[in-house]
């Protein structure tokens, strides 16, 4: 190899371990943004729920009056 080929693949090596360290960056940031994502559904769903309840309970309640 020549000088110039082995300056020219280390130039390309760099880029290849800046290009997959961007990926792996992203990846992660879109799984934290996914895993939120999904923390914020669960919540909504719990106080959903949680609003059914309180209107089950009424009903039973307001029946037993």
């Amino acid at each position: 190899m020549t000088i110039e080929n082995v300056k020219q693949r280390q130039h390309d090596d760099q880029a290849n371990s800046q290009r997959l360290w961007k990926m792996g960056i992203s990846c992660v940031e879109r799984a934290e943004r996914i895993d939120n994502e999904q923390n914020e559904n669960a919540a909504n769903r719990s106080k959903q729920l949680a609003g059914h309840t309180k209107a089950i309970f009424r009903l039973v309640r307001n029946a037993n009056d």
